[in-house]
């Protein structure tokens, strides 16, 4: 698996983010992760988030907490289904930031979603934007 530290350009250009490809799922997943400390890491979460899946989602959920940024956004652009088992996993990696740590946040839920997130107060312990654009300037 590559490694979750801070990669840039040839050219210095911290501003940008760097693709890092995971392949432990079952269709690969891209993490981004920040060449400047204050950029946010964004981990894609899975079309479904189920006990297919789960485990590993917070796995990755995990790693990209222990990168150390200050930020970590969940994109959940695509991802249309998510059950007790995804919010488990979300809930999990919540729970291990301390003090101090990395800002959780979901970007993009579908509505179906968002109201499952809502239902089970995800919405009340950590951000939930509407869009990515919103998550990454938020």
């Amino acid at each position: 698996m590559p490694s979750l530290r801070p990669q840039c350009n040839d050219d210095g250009d911290e501003s940008r983010l760097a693709l890092l490809v995971l392949r432990s799922w079952k269709v690969s997943a891209h993490m981004h992760a920040p060449c400047a400390h204050d950029a946010p890491l964004l981990v894609p979460a899975p079309v479904e988030i189920d006990m297919d899946v789960a485990d590993e989602f917070g796995r990755h959920l995990t790693e990209a907490i222990a990168a150390g940024p200050r930020r970590v956004i969940v994109d959940m652009t695509r991802t249309v289904f998510c059950d007790s088992s995804g919010i488990s996993a979300i809930m999990a990696a919540f729970n291990r930031i301390h003090a101090g740590g990395p800002l959780l946040c979901l970007a993009a839920p579908h509505p179906r979603v968002r109201r499952v997130l809502t239902i089970v107060g995800l919405d009340l312990l950590m951000p939930v934007h509407a869009d990515l654009d919103e998550a990454l300037t938020g």
